[in-house]
């Protein structure tokens, strides 16, 4: 908490809210006294002699709401997502409705607050002052521009393109899962109204994997051209389905699982009576396998990879669905949300792996197997952290330690060793 007087000499008080001012002029008749979310006092100071030492008893009284609007380039009203004292322990957070006003809690008095938009550059930030009403203009939004081509190079004139991953250029959002379908002879796409920052796109085709762009670099009023995206045929995936007393289940459906967070795989086969099945559009990995039949346990056959034109065989044996659980996979027990910060654990199952190393709820995962998480999807980090049980898989994770003042985070770095987790 600042204590200020009248610029001629400052503190800033303890922990206990004490200060203490040792150059005080003779001369001074006002002292100024502000803090962060309160209303800023002056308190007199009456004429007393040169070796006079006073005792001061300020009480401050919280500040009023913070209300502003938001507007486009334009000077269109919009709705965007409001943050203010963006990395301090009091960070607040908000959202302007369609006619683009916002308020914002008194705590926020003083901090910069700052409007953000998917379609826009965020804007500049501006200090929340008492009794000003804030006005936040948000900057243009830039373009990506290329194309979705075969192996051979050629244009695939109908595909599906979507956002697998952003990074904003300021702050730490990060959103994903707006897509489009595209007609176009020659395979070319282009997408406005984006804000600037690293984008990662995916795109997919009939009869083939979703397929990952390399980072792509948004600038706001510019457009990024040039982006190309290779969509080739995929691996193939082929073997038998077996019952746990090895008898062929036909009938058996099996498809790829979270492939991306974005575009589905449209790869789909059954097994035949004999249990065989033949699926085509594997991703290179890793990538899991889901089968599924009525009567038996849904099975996840996790860390699997196969390159585009290769085969792997792979036999899977379902389990009988009983009141232990319909759902079977090898992975940590744990399941995942995205937030603006990144992938977090949202919930750890008790006894499982993810519990067992002490991880919570919460968590931010940042590191797997040494691998920065910054630029993947919540599938990509969901595939990572699946895989065969007994193998091991290391995740570094970021915590807000609510004990400490302020909230202050840890990293907190273990090795898991994945289970066959049943649900």
């Amino acid at each position: 908490m600042p204590w200020a007087l009248d610029g001629v000499a400052s503190a800033v008080t303890g922990a206990d809210g004490s200060f203490r001012l040792t150059t005080v002029p003779h001369e001074a008749r006002t002292l100024l006294v502000s803090a962060r979310g309160y209303r800023s006092a002056r308190v007199s100071l009456a004429e007393r002699a040169s070796s006079t030492e006073l005792t001061l008893h300020v009480t401050l009284v919280p500040g009023p709401p913070i209300e502003g609007d938001v507007t486009d380039e334009a000077g269109n009203p919009v709705s965007a997502h409001i943050t203010a004292c963006e990395g301090e322990p009091f960070e607040a957070e908000g959202q302007s409705t369609r006619e683009g006003s916002f308020t914002m809690p008194s705590s926020t008095l003083g901090c910069t607050i700052v409007a953000t938009n998917d379609a826009f550059g965020a804007s500049e930030g501006v200090t929340a002052v008492e009794g000003r009403r804030l006005a936040l203009r948000l900057k243009p939004g830039g373009a990506i521009e290329g194309a979705v081509v075969d192996e051979r190079g050629v244009g695939i004139p109908s595909f599906s393109i979507g956002i697998e991953s952003f990074s904003a250029s300021r702050g730490q959002g990060r959103r994903s899962s707006r897509r489009r379908n595209i007609e176009d002879a020659r395979g070319s796409f282009h997408w406005d109204k984006l804000a600037p920052g690293t984008y990662i796109l995916t795109a997919s085709a009939p009869g083939k994997p979703p397929t990952r762009s390399e980072p792509v670099d948004v600038t706001a009023g510019v457009t990024t051209s040039g982006v190309r995206i290779t969509v080739a045929a995929g691996g193939i995936v082929l073997g038998h389905v077996y019952d746990d007393k090895h008898a062929p289940v036909g009938g058996a459906s099996i498809s790829f699982d979270q492939v991306s967070s974005t575009v589905p795989s449209s790869a789909h086969a059954d097994t035949d009576d004999k249990g065989a099945y033949r699926i085509e559009g594997a991703p290179a990995g890793p990538f899991t396998l889901r089968v599924e039949k009525q009567s038996f346990r849904l099975r996840f056959v996790a860390g699997l990879s196969v390159a585009s034109g290769a085969s792997l065989t792979e036999d899977v044996t379902l389990s009988a669905a009983n009141e232990a659980g319909s759902m079977e996979l090898g992975g940590i027990g744990a399941t995942l949300d995205q937030s603006r910060e990144g992938v977090v654990l949202r919930g750890v199952f008790p006894g499982d792996p993810a519990d067992k190393a002490g991880l919570k709820a919460g968590d931010l995962v940042q590191r797997i197997d040494g691998e920065s998480t910054e630029s993947m999807s919540l599938a990509d980090v969901l595939q990572r952290l699946r895989g065969e049980a007994g193998t091991t898989v290391g995740i570094s994770v970021k915590r807000k330690n609510e004990e400490t003042p302020g909230g202050a985070t840890q990293t907190i770095s273990v090795i898991v060793v994945r289970a066959v987790v049943v649900h």
